[in-house]
């Protein structure tokens, strides 16, 4: 908590009754003499119960407070009959480990399709290079046929200007 920008409102917003007064204090007094402060046996009250703790206020470097609550004594129920008893199920790291190794699944499935896919473009690439060299020659036959044409067509041309001038 940083008194300077928050102030000992905002930790007494958040404090439970039995707590506000002491962070309050413990806040304040830090903050003036810069030094730790302890209030022992604290009861912390709540909607369920109550408990007893020792609230430390720790002035830091950076002019910042750390308040840390340490348990005295173990928290009293306010009435046992309300509460239901929790059904044991799978915990919350079991859950995502699950969704882990369900996710490295469809990863690993991503991956080998994704391999499967480029090796494919690969192979329509190396055909498609193929077959541009194929066109690529051809397209060099058609060059020098079109070559012989043109050089046949002038011989005609020649031979027939010399039977017109020969008649």
């Amino acid at each position: 908590l940083d008194p300077a920008e928050q102030g000992q409102a905002f930790a007494q917003a958040i404090a439970r009754p039995g707590l506000r007064e002491a962070v309050s204090a413990l806040i304040r007094e830090a903050a003036n003499d810069n030094a730790r402060k302890i209030a022992r046996d604290v009861e912390v009250v709540s909607e369920l119960g109550r408990q007893k703790v020792d609230v430390l206020a720790d002035p830091l470097p950076d002019d910042t407070i750390l308040i840390v609550f340490r348990d005295r004594a173990p928290f009293e129920p306010i009435d046992g009959d309300e509460f239901e008893a929790l059904v044991p199920s799978e915990s919350h790291v079991q859950v995502l480990e699950q969704e882990l190794r369900a996710t490295r699944t469809r990863l690993r499935t991503t991956v080998e399709e994704l391999e499967t896919a480029n090796e494919e473009l690969k192979s329509s690439n190396e055909e498609m290079m193929s077959m541009n060299e194929e066109l690529q020659s051809t397209n060099e036959e058609l060059a020098t046929v079109n070559d012989e044409l043109k050089s046949k067509v002038e011989e005609l041309s020649t031979a027939n200007a010399d039977l017109r001038n020969f008649f």
